[in-house]
């Protein structure tokens, strides 16, 4: 079960985790200069949950996703989404992510490791930390680990 909270100060991506024993389901919140926004390597395309941010909207015929819980919802629409990487020391690193499928009940956006690797980005993971670059040389975000997710 994933909820989310919208309009809070600084931006919140609330997330659940359980082994399906009730004593063991757990609650925490995540906050990023991104948004709400997750580096996920088990998600098979971008995806975000807010249509007002998406650019070059375009209609598809609906899209059934399934999540790991084999949830099945539906992707309506694709688009470009700019977002914000944070990049250290309170820096951020405006990025326009494209081909993103609008899934109004996707708890937050995520963006895809396996697209960003596909379009020739660098994705590196160490030390509680989730590096993007665009070459071998040029970091364009650092995302830090929080609660388990980057």
């Amino acid at each position: 079960m994933l909820a989310y909270a919208r309009n809070q100060e600084p931006p919140t991506t609330p997330y659940c985790t359980s082994d399906f024993q009730e004593e063991h389901a757990h609650a925490h919140a995540t906050s990023s200069p991104a948004g709400g926004v997750i580096i996920d390597c088990g998600a098979s395309n971008h995806f975000s949950p807010e249509r007002s941010k998406l650019l070059n909207f375009r209609e598809i015929n609906p899209e059934p996703i399934r999540a790991a819980d084999r949830h099945t919802f539906h992707a309506l629409s694709k688009g470009y989404l700019k977002i914000n990487l944070p990049n250290g020391d309170c820096k951020l690193t405006p990025v326009t992510l494209t081909n993103v499928y609008y899934a109004p009940k996707m708890a937050f956006t995520l963006i895809s490791v396996s697209i960003m690797d596909c379009r020739g980005y660098y994705v590196h993971m160490e030390n509680r930390c989730c590096t993007i670059s665009i070459s071998k040389s040029r970091v364009i975000g650092k995302v830090p680990l929080v609660w388990g997710l980057y």
